[in-house]
């Protein structure tokens, strides 16, 4: 007599050979599951590092200029001002 046992899924009566948790059935169910939660796991993890990224870049990059630009764009003004320049407010 063969060993076996029932199917692990909740319902399901079909027996299966020892060393199998699933029939073909729900084998086939719980590995697509598994395959879609590792793409999207995957999905996550590649937008969560492209965003790390692309705050890094702009702390480096962008924000270093901005605050540059702005002291020069106040020295001119503070220039302009001392000058009486109509054109710099």
């Amino acid at each position: 007599m063969p060993k076996v046992h029932r199917c692990g899924e909740h319902g399901c009566r079909e027996m299966i050979p020892l060393g199998y948790r699933y029939c073909e059935k729900h084998y086939k169910q719980h590995y697509n599951d598994y395959l879609h939660q590792q793409s999207t796991r995957q999905a996550v993890e590649g937008y969560r590092y492209h965003t790390l990224r692309r705050a890094k870049y702009y702390d480096q990059h962008k924000r270093l200029n901005k605050d540059e630009n702005a002291d020069k764009e106040n020295s001119v003004k503070d220039l302009a001002k001392k000058f009486r320049h109509k054109n710099f407010g």
